[in-house]
């Protein structure tokens, strides 16, 4: 909420879990794997939008950082990262940053 709506100008905010209840990879698992210059698309209203990273940080969990508001068109994709067995909670949020370079 307070992001801007997926493929409009502004940051677009998409969280997904790094790990599901079911024990299994979530959909973000590799979140950590992407590196700048990797892209990735998101499909809607018939046209396919092209995102490339520029970023992928560690923040911590109070960090509203990552949220701040853009002017053109970025998606901003955060999952948790370093889960802490002893206090049951993650440690940091894993944020990558990535810019509209194409709509086909």
């Amino acid at each position: 909420q307070g992001t801007a709506f997926p493929t409009l100008a502004g940051n677009t905010v998409i969280t997904a879990h790094v790990w599901g209840a079911d024990n299994r990879p979530g959909p973000f698992a590799e979140l950590g794997s992407l590196r700048y210059g990797d892209r990735f698309t998101i499909s809607a209203w018939g046209q396919t939008y092209t995102y490339e990273v520029r970023a992928n940080e560690n923040y911590s969990p109070d960090s509203l950082q990552p949220l701040a508001a853009e002017t053109y068109d970025w998606v901003t994709l955060v999952t948790c990262e370093g889960f802490n067995i002893t206090s049951g909670e993650y440690l940091f949020r894993r944020v990558v940053r990535a810019v509209l370079i194409a709509v086909d």
